[in-house]
């Protein structure tokens, strides 16, 4: 008689113990479910944030054709990307009797892997004056 009682309070553990692995289990995958959707959102806000900064480049550049002056009034404006984004530029100037053609090209990326690049251009009359007609 006594080898009845402890049967079914053996598999009631048994099942106990089922029940709890199955739910870790569950816990272990939904948990990195969320963490892949936490970072794909972070890159997500990353990328818009770039976005707006190229944007907001390009509409200064287009105005005065100058690196150097466009990021020092956008950095003003918009403030300053994370840290962790390095921008690389590549700028191209062609000169000639009427006024300059500048494009320039910027690459940003985050550790060594490009996220986005995009290519603006300014035609400034009389090579940079600010007559304007």
């Amino acid at each position: 008689m006594k080898k009845s009682t402890e049967r079914p309070l053996n598999l009631f553990f048994i099942e106990m113990i089922i029940s709890l692995l199955f739910f870790s289990i569950s816990g272990a995958v939904i948990l990195s479910v969320f963490v892949g959707a936490d970072k794909k959102s972070r890159a997500g806000e990353t990328l818009e944030s770039i976005i707006v900064f190229s944007q907001s480049v390009a509409e200064v550049y287009s105005l005065n054709g100058d690196y150097d002056e466009t990021m020092k009034i956008v950095s003003d404006e918009c403030g300053k990307l994370d840290d962790k984004i390095t921008v690389t530029k590549d700028e191209e100037k062609t000169e000639n009797a009427a006024g300059t053609f500048s494009k320039l090209t910027l690459i940003f990326t985050e550790n060594g892997r490009k996220i986005y690049d995009f290519t603006c251009a300014a035609y400034v009359k009389n090579g940079g004056s600010d007559e304007r007609t």
